[in-house]
């Protein structure tokens, strides 16, 4: 059994109770990952990358999993940090149209000036679950189900840049 189908299998890994460090190289088992990771998520998905890659965060089955994320309760919170919106928005970004339909759940924010040399690309699910690349232009990373050390650790620098970003306008747009 490859790592992807390991991952679409449901059951085998969980959110908050297997302790497993998974070695990413591809942007198939990134994209994987992250579907997995948010399909299990019950409360709270942050994202810090320097671009919505879309082969990652614009599919469907990403997207989907996002949206029920967003709409199981009005306490539930996705916030994603970007460093670049600019070629997405003229792509068109599946992520951004759900951001902008369910703008009280989902909030993406730029990147200020303190996060210019942030090069990592992170998911960090429910305080515990994460994905993470070192070099946010590369696929090689770890994923870890149950990883509330990293993951504080990840959340403490997500919540520093977050104090220092701002709406983008561009993405609250509605490109018709």
């Amino acid at each position: 059994m490859t790592l992807i189908d390991a991952l679409n299998t449901n059951g085998r890994f969980q959110l908050g109770e297997t302790s497993e460090r998974l070695v990413l190289a591809t942007r198939a088992e990134n994209r994987a990952a992250s579907v997995a990771l948010v399909r299990q998520a019950r409360h709270s998905l942050l994202i810090i990358i320097r671009e919505l890659d879309g082969p990652l965060y614009a599919n469907a089955p990403f997207v989907d999993v996002v949206s029920t994320l967003a709409r199981r309760s009005r306490h539930t919170s996705t916030r994603i940090l970007v460093m670049e919106s600019e070629a997405i928005m003229h792509q068109g970004h599946l992520l951004i149209e759900l951001s902008q339909r369910l703008s009280s759940s989902i909030q993406i924010r730029k990147l200020g000036e303190e996060g210019r040399d942030f090069n990592q690309a992170c998911l960090v699910a429910d305080s515990t679950g994460v994905l993470h690349r070192p070099q946010s232009d590369l696929y090689a990373g770890t994923l870890d189900f149950n990883a509330p050390g990293q993951a504080q650790i990840l959340t403490a620098r997500f919540e520093e840049l977050w104090e220092h970003s701002a709406p983008d306008p561009e993405l609250r747009r509605l490109h018709v």
